[in-house]
């Protein structure tokens, strides 16, 4: 490289809400690492949005730069080829050396990692199993009871260790052993990290830290499902937590916001030792996820694959940049997507990205709170021809724990169908095939539980949106199939 450059550190845990940064709501128990950085080097974003509530998905906006669908029709299972471009081949083909930890939702598992990093390495020196097959049948219960569906675990017994010791854990210690080995600049650490994907499970010192606190108040179940996607009310049904009390519902959303106490915990230890080092001052640092979680909003666990609720597509996006880069911390309100990062990156790199970006650089708002967007976009779900859904449907048996959704995810009705949202500050625009379209009031209705699609006073707003998200499709499109039929406010 004929110039200086900033070492990278991007943090990417899995299903980390949004409001899992604590100083959305006036408190500090779930992520005061993060709230630290944000009140004295970095900015965080009120209005982050992923691209799909998928993970699969919104990982191709997240490397590319892209929305899901750019490449033609993208559903999820399908990672990135080694030849689509994205950051981390970028970055090493032009001198950065890459140390990928962690999960993969970027390629298929038999794919080589040898395009995206020089190592990777996913917790093989973990002495604990992962959660979700750690004593299952006795955390779950019979089928009978309202908690098989539930994701629940709540406290892991660590048998005396100071941590549960699983894969997220041995890629901290092993990372941050790395960085004091002082590797080779400049570099990219990509730390993707599983919690707090569910099933909702923690050690108890983080359950007790978040607990004390109080967290933010739960979303209702919208009465009888009107106006909603089908596959809310299908996945209800087959959850079965309509009976939960509000104390079991407070354990585990407090299980949940413990969680991503937990994923707080261990970014400072990155931070530390980059600190320690001396080339924390010299590293940007991006933290973001790929989408949300339920985490008993409405009733629901987990997320699905096409609904849009802000519990799914709102995510944490908090941005440090080198000392050497003027910024004043704090808040940002501006709308902005994870389609932002790569050009981020690009910028602060000098490197030119090989993809047709969607996102703007997030060095534009280091000192003011300009505003760039007027809305922000997801979409999810298959086509409605399409036969085959990978790991879906009747191959999915009802004693797998995902059941509820994976079952109705293959089913040949039109409950998982491709649907593609806009929203603005203020209002949310859903477009569906083969359902009613939704249209939400976010001002008056924060919640989205009344869908006001067929509400007259709002046409003119809607029919807004509708040539909005179009045109974003066609300029977005790399290939343009005939992405919608006629646009609809019924049936």
């Amino acid at each position: 490289m004929s110039r200086s450059v900033p070492n990278l550190l991007i943090v990417n845990p899995c299903q980390f809400r949004g409001d899992g940064l604590s100083h959305f709501w006036k408190s500090k128990a779930v992520s005061p690492n993060l709230d630290a950085l944000v009140e004295t080097e970095a900015i965080s974003f009120r209005n982050a949005f992923t691209t799909s509530p998928d993970s699969s998905l919104a990982s191709l906006s997240f490397l590319s730069g892209n929305n899901p669908s750019s490449f033609g029709s993208r559903h999820p299972g399908f990672g990135l080829n080694a030849n689509e471009p994205n950051f981390l081949s970028n970055l090493k083909e032009n001198g950065y050396v890459i140390w990928w930890w962690g999960r993969n939702d970027i390629s298929s598992a038999n794919a080589s990692p040898d395009p995206y990093c020089h190592v990777r390495y996913n917790g093989a020196g973990a002495r604990r199993v992962p959660w979700q097959l750690d004593k299952e049948l006795e955390w779950r219960g019979s089928n009978t009871k309202n908690n098989y569906y539930s994701f629940y675990v709540g406290e892991l017994d660590r048998e005396g260790d100071s941590v549960y010791h699983d894969k997220d854990w041995d890629n901290i210690d092993t990372i941050t052993e790395l960085i004091h080995s002082f590797p080779r600049n400049p570099f990219c650490i990509f730390l993707s990290l599983t919690y707090p994907h569910p099933p909702y499970a923690v050690e108890d010192s983080y359950l007790q830290a978040v607990r004390s606190s109080g967290i933010p108040e739960r979303i209702p179940r919208p009465p009888g499902w009107v106006g909603k996607p089908a596959i809310l009310k299908g996945i209800s049904e087959r959850q079965n937590l309509g009976k939960w009390s509000e104390t079991q519902w407070r354990e585990l959303r407090n299980t949940y916001y413990a969680m991503c106490r937990r994923v707080d915990d261990q970014f400072g230890r990155v931070l530390q030792a980059l600190k320690e080092t001396g080339i924390y001052d010299d590293t940007a640092i991006v933290f973001t996820s790929e989408n949300g979680d339920y985490a008993g909003d409405y009733g629901l666990v987990e997320k699905n694959l096409n609904t849009f609720e802000d519990s799914l597509i709102r995510i944490p996006l908090v941005f440090k940049p080198p000392k050497s880069i003027a910024c004043k911390p704090g808040f940002r309100n501006a709308l902005v997507q994870i389609t932002d990062v790569v050009p981020t990156l690009e910028e602060l790199t000098g490197i030119h990205f090989t993809s047709v970006r969607n996102g703007h650089s997030l060095l534009r708002y280091t000192e003011t709170d300009v505003s760039l967007k007027h809305s922000v976009y997801a979409e999810g779900g298959w086509l409605p021809e399409q036969s085959e859904r990978p790991g879906c449907g009747l191959q999915c048996p009802s004693s797998e724990l995902y059941w509820p959704r994976r079952g109705l995810e293959g089913s040949e009705n039109p409950m998982a169908n491709r649907a593609k949202m806009v929203r603005t500050l203020r209002f949310k625009y859903v477009k569906r095939d083969g359902e009613r379209d939704e249209f939400y009031d976010l001002k008056n209705d924060p919640y989205e539980l009344t869908n006001q699609i067929e509400n007259s006073l709002f046409s003119e707003k809607i029919l807004e949106l509708q040539k909005e998200l179009y045109s974003y499709t066609a300029d977005t499109q790399e290939l343009s199939p005939n992405l919608f039929s006629t646009p609809k406010t019924g049936g």
